[in-house]
């Protein structure tokens, strides 16, 4: 495929306009990647950072580790199950064995798959997410005193939005972080649960209009679940977030009802934005291996005239799900340190355009040493810092 140079200078100066923008319908999809942008001294390098909440990468890494101290057969099924996605989704991360973990647990009709009974299945389950909650628990000494969901909440808190179109959150995200920042700035946020006493998940507010819901509130949903959610019965409510696990959901496939309901109301909400006129959606630290949410966005903005502009870390394999989806699709705009992918054609930046960037008073906290860094979730708050001044 032939590459063209493209001005990265138009393409920062019309993020900026939506971003400044007090009635576009915005929504933001935010990925493990956002999670990563929080760092902290590494005490073992002297000098170094380190995510405060890992990488998915370094995460699989630990929940392979985890689940060997289970017992004799335990290492074993972890290596045919991660040969299984490899081939399957040419993935190996710990959402895609988790969902085919739970997937096989509740198909077993042998004694055994992958030498695992069923409560062993259910044991490999359980060990994964308890470490994958043990990991993303944040005790609030450990959290710096600025992390860039500070930016972000305080940017948020500076728009004045109208009733019709109210800011959602979408997030991938186990942990806590951005409803901390959201209640540190005083942001109002709803987050599908009502009550004071033990707030429960009530799907049906799903399915009202936004004026029913405290118009001008902001949206908060986390599709895979948290780590202050907990069952209760056939209820999920929301409380003190522990290392327990009961609700990290990365699975499509069959679970009870309740821990499917919000998964599955969430995805409806997701196509429910998509559909909406001149709606736009700014993915970031989202990799773009989810399937099912993968699907759900392609699906509403293929019948519909919704924008997505996905801000990448580092530059795009063309075989991967995003620059696949970008190629096939004009409202599909993915913007990567060295290019972009935009109406269906792979650029590179200017060399111009980004000195030029470089020294611009606003787009120089996402652009530096010639790449943009708008991919990087603490830049890109950055530029949401400066535009609110």
């Amino acid at each position: 495929m032939k590459t063209t140079e493209m001005d990265l200078k138009k393409h920062l100066n019309a993020i900026s306009e939506i971003l400044t923008s007090h009635d576009a319908p915005i929504s933001f999809l935010l990925g493990a990647g956002t999670s990563c942008s929080v760092q902290i001294p590494d005490p073992k390098k002297p000098g170094e950072m380190l995510p405060l909440i890992p990488a998915v990468n370094a995460l699989t890494l630990g929940c392979r580790d985890e689940v060997k101290k289970i017992g004799a057969g335990f290492d074993k099924a972890w290596g045919e199950l991660e040969t299984e996605t490899k081939t399957l989704l040419n993935r190996t991360d710990i959402e895609a064995i988790l969902s085919r973990i739970r997937q096989k647990r509740d198909a077993i009709l042998a004694d055994s798959i992958h030498g695992l009974t069923r409560d062993q299945l259910e044991t490999f389950e359980k060990g994964v997410c308890k470490y994958i909650a043990k990991t993303v628990y944040t005790s609030e000494k450990d959290i710096p005193n600025t992390v860039p969901h500070d930016k972000f909440a305080s940017w948020i808190k500076s728009l004045t939005r109208t009733t019709r179109s109210p800011l959602e959150i979408f997030t991938t995200n186990y942990d806590i972080l951005i409803e901390r920042s959201l209640e540190a700035k005083r942001v109002p946020h709803f987050d599908g649960f009502v009550g004071s006493y033990r707030p429960y998940f009530d799907a049906s507010v799903f399915d009202r209009d936004n004026a029913e819901i405290a118009p001008s509130w902001v949206r908060l949903w986390k599709i895979h679940g948290s780590i202050n959610w907990h069952v209760l019965g056939k209820e999920i409510y929301r409380g003190e977030a522990d290392d327990s696990g009961e609700m990290i959901l990365p699975s499509h496939y069959k679970y009870d009802e309740s821990r499917k309901m919000p998964y599955r109301a969430m995805q409806d909400r997701l196509g429910r934005i998509l559909s909406t006129p001149r709606s736009i959606l700014i993915t970031s630290g989202y990799s773009f291996n989810d399937e099912h949410i993968n699907e759900t966005i392609i699906s509403n903005i293929d019948r519909s005239n919704a924008s997505v502009y996905a801000l990448c870390y580092s530059d795009l394999d063309m075989d991967s799900p995003l620059a696949k989806i970008a190629i096939d699709r004009q409202n599909v705009t993915a913007l990567t340190p060295t290019g972009c992918i935009c109406k269906g054609q792979k650029y590179e930046w200017s060399k111009a355009s980004l000195e030029e960037c470089e020294k611009d008073e606003l787009l120089n906290s996402v652009v530096s040493g010639l790449k943009l860094k708008i991919g990087d979730f603490g830049s890109f708050c950055d530029l949401l810092e400066d535009l609110t001044r």
